[in-house]
């Protein structure tokens, strides 16, 4: 039956969609108390496990890659940065320190930036799964507290794990600089009707065409002709 395969091909997506609204990480309790110790390497939608899953794909470094290209972005986006110290600090818990150049000791999670730990975070959820196994990745704001030089990286990462990894990687940000990283028919601008919401794939939209090729989107986007909110004002 063709709709049994509908539904069966449906519930298989869902069940590897994964949603990172990066207003909702739990930065307090990774910073307090570390994450509970479990056995999985996909991160959870607030990013409690992060520590659980690094240690466990530091501990595949042998047989696969997934940690060392989370740490070879992290490099990328934060060039003091060279690696974590990851420790079990009690029957059920894990906690991470950060190694830096030029100094002596480890700075513990709770001492790092938040653009430290968003990045380790989005870089997590990218890369945690085996190479090849399919998944939607969906991010909401990833921009929030990453320096522009994170967001290259961060976008380097992004296209990488679609190319290469298997991964489907959707995201919604209000970031100049973000959205400046990616080719114009990667990029949607929405908006809505009365009755429906409506997505336009930039290099469709005839009125910005000869724009595209002399300035970036991030420009656009800041002078309005692309994303405009005040054309959504009603008088």
């Amino acid at each position: 039956d063709p709709r049994f395969d509908e539904a069966q091909e449906f519930d298989r997506l869902f069940r590897f969609t994964h949603f990172y609204d990066s207003r909702s990480f739990n930065f307090f309790k990774l910073r307090q108390y570390g994450s509970e110790a479990g056995h999985e390497t996909w991160l959870w939608d607030r990013a409690d496990n992060l520590w659980s899953v690094l240690r466990n794909l530091q501990g595949m470094k042998a047989r696969d890659t997934r940690y060392d290209t989370i740490m070879s972005y992290m490099r990328k986006a934060h060039p003091r940065f060279q690696d974590l110290v990851i420790e079990t600090t009690g029957p059920v818990s894990v906690y991470a320190s950060f190694v830096e150049k030029e100094r002596s000791q480890e700075i513990r999670a709770s001492g790092v930036s938040d653009g430290h730990l968003q990045m380790l975070i989005l870089l997590t959820a990218l890369f945690g799964d085996a190479k090849g196994k399919e998944g939607i990745l969906m991010f909401d704001e990833p921009e929030t507290s990453l320096h522009p030089h994170a967001l290259a990286a961060l976008a380097e990462a992004m296209q990488e794990a679609g190319e290469n990894w298997g991964r489907q990687v959707i995201l919604a940000t209000h970031s100049p600089a973000l959205l400046s990283q990616f080719s114009p028919n990667q990029i949607f601008q929405s908006g809505y009707s009365k009755s429906s919401a409506e997505f336009q794939r930039l290099d469709s939209i005839q009125s910005i065409r000869d724009l595209l090729v002399d300035y970036s989107v991030g420009s656009l986007y800041m002078a309005e002709a692309v994303g405009s909110q005040s054309a959504l004002q009603t008088s």
